[in-house]
C-alpha cells in the first residue's frame, strides 16, 4: 500500500487576493498554513471502518508471520494517522524496527516516510528530515521509487512551508519523472500545483500559472477532482493578483464548486474569500456578502481562532467598502479584541476602526486607532529591518563560508593533483627501471645464446672439418694404396702358373679386395657426403631422407 502525500500548497506570499480591501492578504498566512495539511496520502483504508483496538489486539495476542505483522502495522499506523500523531509515531517506530530486522526494505521505507509526514505537521523538521531522508535511502535500497517519491515530495512540502522555496523547488522538480514513469498521475499533479504555488509566491505569475495549467490538463485526463480544486484555487489567486476579476471569479467558483462535493472547508474558506474581494472590487455588493456570509460561517464551523479572524478582517473591509461603517466597526473591533498582539491581524484591525470612527465621527477613536496603526507599522518595520539585517549578515558569513569552503576545495583538488601526479611520476621511474632491467637481461640472455652459438657452431665446424679430413684420406689415401694392391695382384697373376686350387683362392681375394674397396668409399661417402659439400646440410639431410 502506498503513503503518497499529495498536498496542495499555499505559501504565505500567495495571497494577495482582495485588491479592494486593504490589509487583508497578509493576514492569509494562517489559512494557508492550514491548507498545508488538507489532503493526505492516497491511502484509501479508511480510519472510520477499521476497529483498530481489534488490529492491535491481533497484533499482541496472535502468532503471525512477519509479513502478516508489517501489513497490520501499516493498517494501526493508517487508522492513527489523521488523529493522533504520537501513536502514529509510536506504531511506525515499531514497524520500522520490525521492518529492519528481517531486513524488508520497501516496508522500512513506509514506515520511515509516515513518521516523516508526521513530524512535519508537528513542525519537528528535524526529525522529519531525517525520517523522510531514511524512507528515501530504503526505497532505493528495495528498488521501489513509488515510496521514495513520497517522501521527495513531502519534503519538498516541508521546505515549502519553511520557506525554503529554492530547495523546496528542487525536490518537487527532481521528483517529476519519477512520478511520471511511475505513473503516480495524483502525486504528479500535486506537485505541479506545488511548483505553481510556489512561483506565485515569488511573483512569478507567468510560470505559476504554466505549471497550474499542466496540473489541470493532468487531472482532467485522470479525473483528479481533488487536484483539480487546489489547482483551480491557486489560478484563481493569480488573476486576483493581477485584478482579472473575471478570470480570479471562473476559477475560484469552479473551485469552491469542487470543494463543496468534499465539504473541504479548507478551500471553501480561501474560494470564498477571493470571490468575496473580487466582487466587492468589481462593486457587486450583493454576491460580496454573500460569499462572505459563507466564509464566516465555515470558519465559525471550522474553529480555527486565526480563520475566524480572518475572516471577520475581510468583513470589516467588505462593509467599509459598502459604506456600512457600523458593521465595519463590530468586526474590526472584534478581530480587534481577539488578537491585537499579533502584529499583521492588528494593522488591518486598527485602520479599519480608524476608517470606520473616521466615517462615524468619532474623531477621538479614529485618532486612536490611527496611533495604533502608525505604533504597530513603526514596530513591524523596525522588526522588519531587524531581521533583513540579520538575514544580511547571516547571508554575508554564509557566503565567507562558502568561500572558505571553495578555497579548501580547490587546495584539496590541488593536494590531490600534487599526489597523483607524484604517484605517477614514481610509477614511471619505477617503470622505466623496470623495462630497463629487463632489457638488460634480455641483452644478457641474447649474448649468452649467442656465445652457445659461436660455441656450437665452432664444434660442428671442427667436426666437419675432421670428417671431411678422415674421409679424404680414407678416400685418396687408403683406397689408393688398395687399388694399387689389386693392379698388383693382376699384374702378377698373368705371369704366375698356378693351379687350380690357388686360382680360386685368388680369385676371391681379388673380390674380398674389391669389397673392401666399396664399403671404404661408403664410409667416405657418409663422413662427408657430396650433397653436404655442395649444397649444405638441409639439402644433404633430404638426400639422406629419401
Amino acid at each position: 500500500m502506498d503513503n503518497n502525500l499529495q498536498l496542495s500548497e499555499y505559501s504565505p506570499q500567495s495571497l494577495n487576493k482582495l485588491p479592494t480591501i486593504s490589509g487583508v492578504s497578509c493576514h492569509m498566512k494562517k489559512i494557508i498554513i492550514i491548507c498545508l495539511t488538507a489532503m493526505m496520502f492516497c491511502n484509501k483504508i479508511a480510519a472510520q471502518q477499521t476497529n483498530v483496538d481489534s488490529l492491535i489486539n491481533v497484533l499482541k495476542t496472535h502468532e503471525l508471520e512477519n509479513e502478516d505483522k508489517l501489513q497490520l502495522y501499516h493498517n494501526i499506523v493508517s487508522c492513527y494517522f489523521n488523529n493522533d500523531s504520537d501513536k502514529t509515531i509510536a506504531y511506525a517506530k515499531d514497524g520500522l524496527n520490525l521492518a529492519e530486522k528481517v531486513q524488508h526494505d520497501s516496508w522500512a521505507s513506509s514506515f520511515s516516510n509516515s513518521m516523516g509526514v508526521v513530524y512535519m505537521f508537528k513542525n519537528e523538521y528535524d526529525s522529519a528530515i531525517h525520517c523522510l531522508k531514511n524512507a528515501i535511502d530504503f526505497s532505493v535500497k528495495a528498488k521501489n521509487k513509488r515510496v521514495g517519491n513520497a517522501a521527495y515530495v513531502t519534503l519538498g512540502t516541508l521546505y515549502n512551508k519553511q520557506g525554503k522555496y529554492e530547495t523546496a523547488l528542487k525536490y518537487y522538480v527532481d521528483v517529476l519523472p519519477s512520478l511520471e514513469s511511475e505513473k503516480q498521475y495524483e502525486s504528479y499533479a500535486n506537485t505541479l500545483v506545488n511548483i505553481g504555488t510556489i512561483h506565485q509566491g515569488l511573483r512569478d505569475d507567468k510560470n505559476a500559472l504554466k505549471y497550474y495549467g499542466q496540473a489541470i490538463k493532468i487531472a482532467e485526463e485522470h479525473n483528479l477532482a481533488r487536484t483539480m480544486m487546489g489547482a483551480y484555487s491557486g489560478m484563481g489567486c493569480v488573476y486576483a493578483d493581477k485584478q482579472q476579476h473575471d478570470s480570479a471569479l471562473f476559477y475560484a467558483l469552479e473551485s469552491l464548486q469542487i470543494s463543496h462535493s468534499y465539504n473541504d472547508k479548507h478551500y471553501i474558506i480561501i474560494n470564498t474569500q477571493v470571490i468575496t474581494g473580487m466582487y466587492a472590487a468589481l462593486e457587486d455588493f450583493d454576491n460580496a456578502e454573500k460569499y462572505l456570509k459563507e466564509c464566516m460561517e465555515t470558519a465559525g464551523e471550522y474553529g480555527d481562532k486565526q480563520t475566524i479572524i480572518m475572516s471577520w478582517l475581510i468583513a470589516s473591509n467588505v462593509y467599509l467598502n459598502m459604506r456600512r461603517f457600523k458593521d465595519c466597526e463590530i468586526y474590526a473591533l472584534k478581530a480587534w479584541e481577539a488578537d491585537s498582539t499579533d502584529s499583521n491581524n492588528a494593522v488591518n484591525a486598527s485602520m479599519a476602526l480608524a476608517n470606520a470612527y473616521a466615517f462615524l465621527g468619532n474623531g477621538d477613536k479614529a485618532n486612536y486607532f490611527m496611533g495604533q496603526n502608525k505604533n504597530i507599522r513603526d514596530r513591524l518595520n523596525t522588526k522588519s529591518l531587524r531581521e533583513s539585517l540579520a538575514e544580511m549578515e547571516v547571508k554575508y558569513e554564509t557566503e565567507k563560508k562558502e568561500m572558505r569552503i571553495a578555497t579548501l576545495e580547490r587546495e584539496r583538488k590541488l593536494y590531490a593533483w600534487i599526489v597523483i601526479v607524484s604517484i605517477i611520476a614514481a610509477l614511471s621511474s619505477f617503470g622505466v627501471l623496470y623495462f630497463r632491467r629487463r632489457l638488460h637481461r634480455q641483452q644478457l640472455k641474447q649474448l649468452e645464446q649467442e656465445k652457445q652459438l659461436v660455441a656450437s657452431k665452432a664444434v660442428i665446424d671442427g667436426e666437419a672439418s675432421e670428417r671431411s679430413r678422415l674421409a679424404r684420406d680414407l678416400h685418396d689415401g687408403l683406397s689408393g694404396m688398395l687399388s694399387a694392391v689389386k693392379l698388383n695382384l693382376k699384374h702378377m697373376k698373368g705371369f704366375s702358373l698356378l693351379d687350380s686350387a690357388d686360382v680360386a683362392h685368388f680369385n676371391t681375394a681379388i673380390e674380398m679386395l674389391d669389397g673392401s674397396m666399396g664399403e671404404l668409399r661408403r664410409i667416405a661417402h657418409n663422413l662427408m657426403p657430396d650433397a653436404l659439400i655442395k649444397s649444405g646440410l638441409q639439402t644433404a639431410l633430404d638426400d639422406f631422407c629419401r
